[in-house]
């Protein structure tokens, strides 16, 4: 819902120009549904070729390749049991996944919202950055840029929390 107002109405000389201001904002995060499913299924074979064909050390090594096959297709599972979330800002709350394809997001009060920021840097080796980090009375939540849709999404869900949080006009 985006609330329209002039600018005569706010006190600002001008003629009839409007500024339009989200009141409302509902961004939709994406899932690498088919990237999990092709990592699934490439440790799936890598890891049986190894097993198979190395002897003790290919055991050992396909082993930890199946492991890892085995996370990438519980994530693949995820995102078909799962839609991947939407992160919502309204006036009085915010709705925040835990992560991306989880069940129920949290509702936190706009009051227990601490800070909204980007890690560009410093980020774990299998992060892409940067990571939009949102700390909460309830806890932190992390959103790396690959799960969002556009390019800008990450940016105006960080423009309007640091608004809703008085540290931007």
């Amino acid at each position: 819902m985006k609330e329209t107002v002039s600018k005569d109405a706010r006190g600002l000389k001008g003629n009839d120009e409007l500024e339009t201001r989200e009141t409302t904002l509902q961004v939709e995060l994406a899932a690498a549904r088919w990237r999990h499913f092709a990592w699934a299924a490439a440790g799936v074979a890598l890891g049986v070729l190894m097993i198979v064909r190395m002897g003790a050390f290919g055991l050992a090594l396909g082993s930890l390749v199946l492991l890892a096959a085995l996370v990438a297709g519980r994530s693949f599972v995820k995102t078909l049991m799962h839609a991947p979330g939407t992160i919502a800002v309204r006036e009085a709350e915010v709705m925040l996944p835990e992560q991306i394809c989880s069940a129920h997001p949290v509702t936190v009060p706009l009051g227990d919202l601490r800070h909204a920021y980007f890690l560009r840097r410093n980020l774990p080796w299998n992060h892409t950055g940067p990571v939009l980090v949102v700390e909460t009375q309830r806890g932190v939540f992390q959103y790396p840029r690959d799960w969002f849709i556009g390019e800008g999404d990450q940016r105006r869900v960080w423009t309007t929390l640091n608004r809703r949080l008085g540290r931007l006009e």
